[in-house]
């Protein structure tokens, strides 16, 4: 993946920014987040934005008293201490200037000189990065963006769409789901059945969706198609409510890839799917287009008989099936029922598992999945 600056040369910026949205939830004392990483193995650009979400949150619940006792209280532990003090001796000037100035439009305005450019590849890269960081909300969730890239990108092409179209429909594939960064995880993790009051929460990610994307005018086409995601052909989507024609037949294609994606994924109201169980659902599905279903079923089948000539780090194909229901968020009990193994046999591959892959923990272990593309 390469950028390029206004002079053309090659640059890093884009890796550097993929990277840093990566590890936007990590902890300075290697206690939060998903890579347990810690200190100056979080990039200072991931470090500066978890300081300053926590203080805009603190800040406009208690105000700049709040907030300071914040950076106090959390400094060397959740906070790069050089962030925090930044922000003691400076927090007040920094918090007033915010609130007489337009963020939206002055922020663009403030990137420094020289501008960077980015080339597709980038781009494709750098939004699969920001669909995994709200992938990383859930256990179940892990892996869905990249999954949703692939299987939209070779569905698109499959039916003859233009390359252009194939590009923005992957792309928005991959960040069909951003929005559901505003959505609280009492609402995606409930085992119960979901309150109208919930459903109306989670139709209204797919307006957020759209919305956050449409603030970048590089991604206004992906912008529209991620908002369109959920729509149904018979018109009983959100959260338009568009049908038949209306629908752009990229939209229809990520719809059905979304839905394959969720179906073979576990919830905590059900189990997952087989990838067969999973095509004959959403063929027999309400409201999705027929030669999308296909074209993803088709994309899907593919990659599943697809054989990897050599696992990651030595994994087994057992490890490589542990590690899965690992990222699933199961117990070592669980995964000894679900495998019909021992338990003591169950942790055992767990313990091997972390030892080939240098991971410590199971949200780690979930990490290195997703990144390996094992889910």
């Amino acid at each position: 993946m390469r950028g390029c600056g206004d002079d053309g040369s090659p640059d890093r910026s884009a890796d550097r920014g993929a990277v840093a949205v990566r590890h936007i939830n990590e902890w300075y004392n290697g206690k939060g987040g998903f890579l347990r990483r810690g200190g100056d193995e979080i990039p200072l650009a991931a470090r500066i934005v978890l300081a300053a979400f926590t203080f805009s949150i603190f800040e406009r619940m208690g105000g700049l008293e709040a907030a300071l006792e914040t950076a106090r209280s959390r400094s060397a532990k959740m906070l790069d201490p050089a962030v925090a003090a930044e922000f003691l001796r400076d927090g007040e000037k920094i918090l007033a200037e915010l609130a007489s100035i337009d963020l939206l439009v002055a922020l663009p305005e403030e990137e420094p000189d020289p501008k960077i450019s980015v080339d597709e590849d980038a781009i494709d890269e750098i939004s699969i990065a920001f669909g995994e960081a709200v992938d990383l909300k859930t256990p179940f969730t892990q892996g869905s963006a990249r999954r949703a890239f692939d299987l939209a990108g070779e569905a698109t092409s499959a039916l003859g769409l233009q390359e252009a179209v194939v590009a923005q429909a992957r792309r928005a594939a991959a960040l069909r789901d951003i929005g559901k960064a505003a959505l609280p995880n009492a609402v995606i993790e409930k085992k119960g059945p979901l309150t109208e009051i919930d459903r109306e929460q989670v139709r209204l990610h797919a307006y957020q969706t759209e919305r956050v994307l449409a603030r970048s005018p590089a991604l206004a086409t992906e912008a529209s198609l991620a908002g369109l995601h959920h729509e149904r052909a018979d018109g009983s989507g959100y959260h338009r409510g568009l049908s038949g024609g209306a629908i752009p037949m990229a939209a229809r294609v990520i719809a059905a890839a979304d839905a394959l994606v969720a179906m073979t994924q576990p919830r905590p109201q059900r189990p997952a799917m087989s990838l067969d169980q999973a095509v004959a659902a959403l063929a027999r599905g309400r409201g999705f287009d027929s030669d999308a279903v296909a074209a993803v079923a088709a994309a899907a089948q593919g990659v599943s008989h697809r054989r990897r000539p050599l696992l990651p780090a030595g994994l087994t194909e057992r490890q490589v099936e542990v590690l899965r229901l690992v990222s699933q968020g199961l117990s070592n009990r669980q995964i000894a029922e679900r495998l019909v193994l021992s338990p003591r046999t169950a942790e055992r591959h767990v313990q091997d598992i972390y030892l080939k892959i240098g991971v410590a923990s199971r949200a780690a272990a979930a990490l290195f999945a997703v990144e390996h593309e094992l889910l």
